[in-house]
């Protein structure tokens, strides 16, 4: 009978204060879980720490306050989804990509208000996303918080990936498929945040930092009589659904759009426009 664990790891890239943000040239935010003898529930891959918002580059850096002329916030639909630029997940040993999401934000803008409710939403994804599904409630819980503590949010995220949510369980076996690599990019300071009342004027510095990063998961050991079994699998296929993003400008009040996908089986197309 096998039995489950639960795994954290640090980040692979973690400077010496602990600290990550786009605006100290930290972008890449990166993981590996290591080959070894059990298997990988996909599923349960999280990334967790504390999410901090400031207004300027000062030392200390202020925080973001409710009585501020212009309130820096961010997309209330993503939450911490705004940070994550793009997902690349990799192979260990070959360093071959297995998916790669450009614009995971865009991608989640509309995967996440198709497969969650309101009560989602207000409650659960509250708590581990950041998420809140009205403007001014996440600016006063989320970018304003508590002053006194560098209006610190805690957050642990799961990752809609067609990688991870595929239901496959993964063998983590160095004689079968082995490790994997976690990549995220960060999204840069003007892409996330945002000034509420439309004017860009004393926003330009507010900047995002991230700590106590870790990226937890479950891990079912072998059984020994499951070991010679599960070794042998040095071969074989992982079957997911992966998802791929187009992106384009549009300089023309009458544009034609036409893209080649490349692609085959395609289960489902949607498209959204941002100004």
């Amino acid at each position: 009978m096998s039995t489950s664990r639960y795994v954290s790891v640090r980040p692979n890239n973690i400077p010496s204060d602990g600290k990550i943000s786009f605006k100290n040239g930290f972008p890449v935010l990166s993981f590996t879980i290591q080959a070894q003898n059990g298997v990988l529930n996909p599923n349960s891959v999280r990334i967790a720490g504390k999410a901090s918002f400031y207004k300027d580059n000062a030392s200390p850096p202020t925080p973001i306050l409710s009585a501020d002329g212009n309130q820096v916030t961010m997309d209330n639909r993503l939450g911490i989804y705004n940070l994550w630029d793009q997902v690349i997940i990799r192979h260990n040993k070959s360093k071959q990509i297995c998916e790669h999401i450009r614009h995971y934000p865009r991608y989640l803008s509309s995967y996440l208000a198709l497969s969650s409710s309101k009560q989602d939403l207000m409650g659960h994804m509250g708590e581990t996303n950041l998420i809140m599904p009205n403007a001014d409630a996440f600016f006063e819980h989320v970018m304003v918080g508590n002053a006194s503590d560098s209006t610190t949010n805690h957050f642990s995220c799961y990752l809609p990936t067609g990688f991870l949510r595929s239901g496959n369980m993964i063998n983590l076996m160095d004689q079968s498929f082995g490790g994997i690599d976690i990549e995220i990019h960060l999204s840069p300071d003007q892409n996330a945040l945002f000034s509420r009342t439309g004017s860009s004027t004393n926003i330009l510095d507010a900047h995002y930092e991230l700590e106590d990063l870790e990226l937890t998961f479950e891990v079912s050991d072998v059984p020994p009589e499951e070991m010679s079994r599960l070794a042998s699998q040095s071969q074989g296929s992982l079957s997911f659904n992966t998802i791929q993003t187009l992106y384009t400008s549009i300089n023309s009040t009458n544009a034609q759009l036409q893209f080649n996908l490349g692609l085959k089986q395609v289960q489902s197309v949607f498209m959204n426009f941002c100004p």
